[in-house]
């Protein structure tokens, strides 16, 4: 295994291949792994250094339960989780935190815990206790490097200090303009910008060649049937997915026609597409075909003042990020979220008789930029905050329930 492909592998790969796992604990202490004993109470310095010059630098491995390049017979994880250990000792240690996933791995006949740390935009990382901003530099000490070890060095320059306080705010620009209507055209094609329909796109701000190797896999194939699949109606019909040189996209129907009632009633079918694209998006769009004439519409204002409208995209936002986490495209992204034409599912504003027809407008959409965390539970509690978020982009008032 060569350093690059260390780089860019995954916590899941790791867990599915034991070849892989003693092929990384080989490679000894280098610029992408680290190995520590233990992380007990007490350790939460060490353990933030190294995980920091990671974010800091290009990603890399800590891996727990080892010393002197092999598995400690007698380690054990510790109680509670491996992974909210391992954040529990980095609060407070290190700030900002970057994106890592962590679990605990057989190799042999003994079990280590994994850190998976990946390149951070987030930059730069720093250590509370010093105020030090810790990197991993490909040339170490010899003396060092004989005994299979490496030291995360602090920066040491003005130079390099400004660099990491530019990386997020370039990589943002950049990951923005990617979803520019001409910059991803099959992930445009796909998504059909044409109403009524929310879509939801996101684009990584660390593009890296495995997210287009991701786009173009089986496994990517297998994320958008998931994603295209999460739909609030049983049994969705799936069309065959749409392949790509760049990606693909998958689309499932509702098998039935679904009446909505508030102040009167409109007949319509959820479609639902999910794309990825290798040049660096990923998209989500859930539309409507409508029976004609099927009946009147719901009230815009009240939808939104109800929450109804943050029930209504919640489920998107929660299905996209379950579906960067499971494929371990961590990091941050540049989520956008737009409405096309839903004026014909909703009034937009109160109408009294007599008064016309409503007025034609919905609000467009709207940016924000949003932390793929590999834990389940801290996604869950994201997830209402990030449609909130997104909803006020739009300019959308969003209720807030108790």
């Amino acid at each position: 295994m060569h350093a690059g492909s260390l780089r860019l592998s995954t916590l899941g790969e790791m867990a599915q291949s034991e070849q892989m796992m003693k092929a990384l604990l080989a490679e000894s202490e280098t610029l992408f792994v680290e190995h520590k004993a233990g992380i007990a109470k007490g350790e939460g310095y060490q353990l933030a250094k190294a995980v920091g010059s990671f974010g800091n630098t290009l990603g890399g491995w800590v891996l727990v339960g080892v010393q002197d390049g092999k598995p400690i017979p007698d380690w054990e994880p510790p109680g509670g989780g491996f992974v909210d250990a391992v954040r529990q000792r980095l609060e407070g240690q290190l700030d900002p935190l970057p994106s890592f996933a962590a679990d605990v791995l057989p190799i042999g006949d003994s079990t280590i815990g994994v850190v998976r740390v990946y390149e951070s935009t987030d930059t730069p990382h720093i250590l509370l206790v010093d105020g030090s901003v810790v990197v991993r530099e490909p040339a170490q000490d010899a003396k060092l490097r004989k005994r299979g070890k490496y030291e995360a060095t602090p920066i040491r320059s003005h130079y390099e200090l400004a660099q990491l306080m530019q990386r997020g705010r370039v990589a943002e620009e950049t990951a923005t303009s990617r979803l520019d209507s001409e910059a991803l055209p099959f992930l445009q094609e796909s998504l059909q910008f044409q109403g009524p329909a929310l879509i939801l796109r996101a684009a990584p701000l660390n593009l890296s060649s495995r997210w287009r190797e991701w786009a173009v896999s089986e496994a990517g194939v297998e994320a958008m049937r998931q994603l295209a699949e999460a739909s609030p109606a049983d049994n969705p019909e799936v069309e065959a997915p749409t392949p790509h040189p760049t990606g693909v996209a998958v689309t499932t129907y509702e098998r039935d026609w679904v009446k909505w009632v508030a102040h009167g009633y409109r007949s319509f079918r959820g479609v639902r597409t999910a794309a990825v694209d290798g040049g660096g998006g990923i998209g989500l769009r859930l539309g409507y075909r409508i029976v004609e004439g099927s009946g009147n519409t719901y009230d815009w204002k009240q939808l939104a003042d109800n929450g109804e409208l943050e029930a209504l995209l919640s489920p998107l936002v929660k299905a996209m990020a379950d579906t960067l986490s499971n494929a371990e495209q961590l990091g941050r992204y540049a989520v956008h979220l737009i409405w096309l034409r839903m004026e014909e599912l909703f009034r937009v504003e109160p109408q009294n008789a007599g008064e016309g027809s409503p007025p034609r407008h919905v609000p467009g959409g709207g940016f924000l930029t949003v932390d793929g965390l590999g834990d389940s539970s801290e996604r869950e509690k994201l997830v209402r905050q990030w449609s909130e978020e997104l909803l006020r982009a739009t300019g959308l008032a969003v209720w807030r329930g108790a």
